[in-house]
């Protein structure tokens, strides 16, 4: 009775086949294949079809990714980007990766669907982002720019004791150190004439004047955005040498008593002795 098979390929006309049928290569885009059996006599006229996309095109790289808010104190932000396009079977997810400090990308999330990640729990650091589009055929779009760094900051802290003692004519210094992120600047708030810090690096030199002698308070910020500040306080106490300021008494009267007040500076405040020289012998070489 002459039974058999046709097919036809996206309406190109119906040709006798022998199963299994081999397509030529495709171009991209939908096609349709159809089947339909017959005999002599006898067509089909609702054939089987199936219909399919080839899409060998990748999507187009997404926008360049934020995160907001940055910086953020607290290590929880929200990832974006701008959506991609697919011609082909459309944008089906996203890969995210994630640089620290400048360190090699590396995946931290695959298969999502929407254009946004979130973010928590991260230490203090610089993370910059960038996501890749994946269509619904599996193939991988271009990454992303990288975003703008988002910085993760911790409040400083001071972990450096001060030096408490100096002394006139000498040099003075303290080197603060701290931690926090980003590095934390430094300013004096309280502070004796002439002293100064290094804003970068925590230096504080000095060099006493004669005549300052005695206690100076002093009190150093430091400060890098991440409330709240650290704030240390601390005081020299600044020794100066004694320095006889008052004129001696060089008279006396024989039965009378002598004073004599003797004043000096210095610090701390001195304390008075006499010294008395050795007797001297008189001889008479006659």
């Amino acid at each position: 009775w002459g039974s058999g098979f046709s097919v036809q390929l996206d309406g190109g006309g119906y040709s006798a086949a022998v199963p299994p049928e081999k397509v030529a290569e495709l171009t991209d885009g939908p096609h349709t294949f159809e089947v339909r059996g017959s005999q002599s006599w006898w067509s089909d006229s609702t054939p089987a079809s199936w219909t399919w996309t080839v899409d060998t095109a990748p999507p187009s790289a997404p926008g360049i990714a934020v995160g907001a808010p940055s910086p953020s104190d607290t290590g929880a932000f929200t990832v974006t980007w701008g959506a991609a396009v697919d011609v082909g079977t459309g944008v089906a997810n996203y890969t995210v990766q994630r640089a620290l400090e400048g360190g090699a990308f590396a995946t931290i999330a695959s298969g999502v669907t929407i254009s946004s990640l979130g973010q928590s729990g991260l230490a203090a650091g610089s993370y910059v982002y960038r996501a890749q589009a994946v269509d619904a055929a599996g193939n991988p779009g271009p990454f992303s720019a990288p975003s703008t760094p988002v910085v993760v900051r911790r409040p400083p802290v001071i972990t450096s004791p001060p030096v408490t003692t100096a002394t006139v004519g000498q040099p003075y210094g303290y080197d603060v150190e701290s931690t926090g992120y980003p590095s934390p600047t430094y300013s004096l708030t309280t502070a004796p004439t002439g002293m100064t810090i290094n804003a970068a690096t925590g230096a504080v030199s000095w060099t006493p004047a004669a005549g300052e002698g005695g206690p100076h308070d002093v009190a150093v910020v430091a400060a890098n955005g991440a409330a709240p500040d650290a704030r240390q306080p601390w005081r020299i106490e600044l020794s100066e040498a004694p320095l006889i300021t008052s004129p001696p008494c060089t008279s006396a009267v024989v039965g009378q008593a002598y004073a004599c007040d003797v004043d000096a500076t210095g610090y701390p405040a001195p304390t008075f002795s006499l010294v008395i020289p050795p007797s001297t012998s008189i001889r008479n070489f006659a």
